[in-house]
């Protein structure tokens, strides 16, 4: 009976997907959710490729008969789910491993996330690594045409040069192109930042007001492209490396505000800080310290500032 319910669950969420697919406001976001979904298991493309299948042979077989082919998704699983479970290997088993195989030749992206305060390391075939920060996605297609979407977060490149195929990095309207690099990728709710550490890369944004704008960096250079601007400045190496200590488990603060420090803790874990006075948040400090232990900023803090914190379920308030 699970395992029936459990089929019945997928079944439901395919006919979901395809009913927002023919008849919702259909968008690139949907699109990549609905990408993680069949990534997820067999089960859920089969089930996808089953529907969209029978839904199709539906639409033809209305038009033919004169009848309205447009029929919620929803009810059309409902009313056939289980039949289909019944004579889907009998009735449909030549076309969906036909729809298969045409799905699984289609170029596909390798999905890599960590969950917040994550760290993951990617190596690919021709030596190329890619590191994922916190609470980060990434989309990742390596065979052929070298493409990486940044859904969210952070990751630092360290890529194989290949001037045939050279890896392009898009996170929203931003374009990264590798000119044989090593660079650090961010993007947030304010835009996308590329700090590069070593070689040569371009980033261009396609969808400024106004001209488009690009911009070719060399090593120290940060640029920040917002939705109407790209500007880059100079980053000394000590800053570089700073801005890279997440990868060893660490925070390094250098005169940063106690509201800056409590915004990249948060970044890092589900215990989050709470300054609840603005005179604290303007205090500055310098320290190196665990990405992932909360208290010990903390403890820090009250040392410097004389100050007190409170423990509060998911919260951590700081005050006088």
């Amino acid at each position: 009976m699970s395992d029936l319910s459990d089929a019945d669950r997928i079944e439901e969420r395919a006919s979901e997907w395809l009913e927002q697919r023919d008849f919702g406001n259909w968008n690139e976001q949907d699109r990549r959710e609905l990408d993680v979904w069949l990534a997820e298991s067999s089960s859920h493309r089969v089930a996808f490729l089953r529907l969209d299948f029978e839904w199709r042979r539906t639409e033809r077989l209305a038009v033919l008969r004169g009848t309205d082919a447009q029929l919620p998704l929803r009810s059309f699983a409902q009313k056939y789910g289980h039949f289909l479970y019944r004579f889907a290997i009998a009735a449909f088993a030549v076309a969906i491993v036909s729809a298969a195989a045409i799905y699984l030749q289609t170029p596909r992206y390798e999905i890599y996330a960590t969950s917040v305060g994550g760290h993951k390391t990617v190596t690919f075939s021709d030596g190329s690594q890619i590191e994922l920060n916190t609470n980060t996605v990434l989309r990742v297609r390596m065979a052929d045409n070298r493409k990486v979407e940044l859904e969210k977060g952070e990751a630092y490149f360290q890529i194989k040069h290949d001037a045939a195929h050279p890896l392009v990095v898009e996170a929203g309207d931003h374009r990264v192109t590798d000119l044989g690099t090593k660079f650090l990728l961010r993007t947030d709710e304010t835009g996308l930042e590329v700090a590069l550490i070593e070689g040569r890369a371009r980033i261009d944004s396609g969808n400024l007001i106004g001209p488009k704008q690009s911009a070719t960096l060399r090593p120290g250079d940060v640029a920040m492209a917002t939705s109407n601007a790209i500007s880059v400045v100079k980053r000394s190496d000590v800053e570089l490396a700073s801005a890279l200590s997440w990868r060893s488990g660490v925070l390094v603060f250098h005169h940063a505000t106690l509201e800056e420090a409590a915004d990249q803790y948060n970044r890092y874990n589900t215990k989050q800080i709470v300054i609840a006075d603005s005179r604290i948040a303007r205090m500055t400090f310098s320290a190196t310290l665990p990405s992932n232990d909360v208290v010990a900023f903390t403890r820090v803090a009250e040392k410097l500032f004389n100050i007190r914190s409170q423990n509060r379920g998911d919260e951590i308030v700081i005050s006088r």
